[in-house]
């Protein structure tokens, strides 16, 4: 627990303080950033890690856990503790010892996991080559599994093919599912489909068969009625909600501009220039800090601290889409070859984002990457700044 403490506490520093920790491509370091970071094949760290680049390499060995986010990531060598990456691509080709929880566009695993497996992406791609030697929990688009898992398997898919054999029990809820004749369960098979489950003559269960269909939890006159009331809930509520939204958005957008002209601009400026590294830092910030302000607040000693800090963290997840936004609104300006302030800019990109936000489906990815790219930006053009005011002594 105090190790874990330790490092959850120095990952805090580094996200919502950046400035506090000057984080260099260097292996002195516990933090690495860069456009591309490469661990070699002969070096080894002996300790934690923290990656942020566009794009991450690991042929070495990582003596400790390793923590890394960016457009593409690739594990060709070994972690001697937990993995958790969150990118674009991710690989995995070499062994991981303990766990490994990733998230991407792309997730293939070539290699080996000492332990559990978890994992959500568009397309988990767990090839013949690995070995799961603990259980999996997935959640994707659309998911194969061609390797070996040990343990349970448990899962979340739009579509799920199972082509080896799974230790424990298989829960899933999915649209289609496939066990090919090579497919092997060891435990039941427990599945919530609308569809039948395409099983090969030749797979094996050795425990029972259960479809559950999701329908049958409420009749037609029940779920008539309930879309009918969520229907008028959402007309009345959903959309005065919408329209209180997109005033406070806008009014705290001019305001921000309006007090910290340059600073705003300087955010743009890096999600520009350094997109993914703003999508590495966003992303293991916005799922950490939480997490390490609820040990700060179990210290009891730390729940000033921790009170203070959620509130920066709070304001800096409600600000982080307003870069996003002047960034849209620049792009928006410059297709259409006029010059605008940056006022002008800001409403532009307001209202493209929120026609974009009416779209289903869509409407949750924008949101999230606007989230993710533009807090990662906020806290790395914040660190810059405050360097800056530190060389001009103004601090």
């Amino acid at each position: 627990m105090k190790k874990l403490t330790k490092y959850l506490t120095l990952l805090f520093l580094l996200i919502l303080f950046p400035s506090s920790i000057y984080a260099k491509e260097t292996r002195t370091k516990s933090t690495i950033t860069g456009d591309t970071v490469v661990i070699e094949k002969n070096e080894v760290i002996d300790r934690d890690i923290f990656v942020a680049a566009e794009t991450i390499k690991v042929f070495g060995t990582v003596n400790g856990d390793l923590y890394a986010g960016g457009s593409t990531i690739i594990i060709s060598g070994t972690v001697n503790g937990d993995l958790l990456a969150t990118g674009g691509t991710v690989n995995i080709l070499g062994n991981v010892t303990q766990d490994a929880r990733v998230a991407g566009g792309q997730v293939n695993v070539n290699g080996e996991i000492g332990r559990n497996l978890s994992a959500a992406g568009g397309n988990i791609d767990i090839s013949s080559d690995a070995k799961v030697m603990g259980s999996v929990a997935l959640a994707g688009g659309n998911i194969n599994i061609d390797a070996p898992i040990r343990g349970n398997l448990t899962a979340g898919a739009g579509n799920l093919t199972l082509s080896n054999t799974v230790g424990g029990d298989i829960e899933t809820a999915l649209g289609t599912a496939t066990l090919t004749a090579n497919a092997k369960v060891d435990g039941d098979f427990v599945y919530w489909s609308e569809e039948d489950a395409t099983i090969s003559n030749e797979a094996s269960i050795s425990g029972v068969i259960v479809k559950n269909d999701p329908r049958e939890r409420m009749n037609q006159a029940d779920i008539k009625k309930a879309q009918e009331s969520y229907g008028k809930f959402k007309g009345v509520f959903g959309g005065t909600a919408r329209v209180i939204s997109i005033i406070s958005t806008i009014i705290t957008g001019l305001i921000l501009i309006k007090l910290f002209p340059k600073f705003s601009e300087n955010v743009v400026l890096t999600l520009r220039e350094k997109t993914w590294a703003s999508l590495g830092y966003g992303s293991l910030a916005v799922l950490f800090i939480p997490i390490v302000l609820v040990f700060i607040f179990l210290t009891v000693v730390g729940i000033p601290i921790a009170l203070i800090s959620f509130a920066i963290y709070m304001v800096y997840v409600y600000i982080a889409k307003m870069f996003v936004i002047i960034l849209i609104g620049q792009y928006v300006s410059a297709k259409i070859d006029k010059k605008m302030d940056m006022y002008k800019t800001f409403i532009m990109g307001a209202v493209v984002y929120f026609v974009l936000t009416l779209i289903p489906i869509v409407a949750g990815i924008i949101k999230i990457l606007s989230l993710l790219f533009g807090f990662g930006a906020l806290l790395i053009t914040c660190k810059k700044t405050h360097q800056e005011a530190l060389k001009k002594a103004v601090i």
